[in-house]
C-alpha cells in the first residue's frame, strides 16, 4: 500500500484524465494515481509501464511540478485542480451540463468560486439565464457548497438576481 505520508514526485501525467504516475521518495516505488483517488485503486508499476504510458497512452512528461509533494493528499489536491483546469479550457459554462456536473464534483473551493464569478460576471450580464440557473443548481449539489453557508448565501443572491430579470 502506498505510504500516504511520503514525499511524492510526479514522473508523468495525463491531467485531462486526472491521472499521474508518481514516485514515492521514501521507498522509490512508482504508483498509478487516478480518480476517484481511493487508496485501494493505487497500484505499483515498473519503469517500462511509465515509458508505455508516455509512448502509447498520451501521458506527458511536460508541465510537471519541479518539487515533490509533501504527501499523497497534497498530490491528489493538485491533480483534482489540474483536471478541472484542463476541462475548463475545453468547455464553456453553457456547454454540456453533464460534463460540468462531473467537473464540479472534483472541484476545489477556488474553482467553485470561479464558477460563481462566471455566473455573476458573464452569464447573467449576457442574459444566459438558463445556463446560469442550471450551473447554480448543479453547484448546490456539491459537498463544498453544502458545507459552506457563505457560498450558499452567494448562490441564493445570484438566484434572486436571476428572478428579478
Amino acid at each position: 500500500m502506498i505510504n500516504v505520508n511520503s514525499k511524492i514526485l510526479i514522473v508523468c501525467q495525463a491531467y485531462k484524465d486526472g491521472w499521474a504516475y508518481a514516485k514515492t521518495l521514501a521507498d522509490n516505488k512508482t504508483w498509478v494515481i487516478k480518480p476517484p483517488y481511493k487508496l485501494e485503486s493505487f497500484v505499483t508499476i515498473n519503469e517500462t509501464s511509465v515509458a508505455s504510458a508516455v509512448c502509447k497512452h498520451g501521458f506527458s512528461c511536460a508541465d510537471l511540478p519541479e518539487k515533490p509533494f509533501s504527501n499523497l493528499a497534497e498530490l491528489i489536491q493538485f491533480l483534482e485542480k489540474k483536471y478541472v483546469e484542463e476541462h475548463r479550457q475545453h468547455h464553456t459554462a453553457t456547454e454540456d451540463s453533464a460534463a460540468i456536473k462531473q467537473l464540479i464534483h472534483f472541484a476545489p473551493k477556488e474553482i467553485i468560486i470561479q464558477y460563481l464569478d462566471a455566473v455573476e460576471n458573464e452569464l447573467i450580464p449576457n442574459q444566459e439565464i438558463n445556463a446560469a440557473k442550471k450551473l447554480l443548481a448543479d453547484l448546490l449539489t456539491t459537498q463544498i457548497i453544502k458545507n459552506d453557508p457563505t457560498l450558499q448565501e452567494r448562490i441564493k443572491i445570484l438566484q434572486e438576481t436571476i428572478l428579478k430579470l
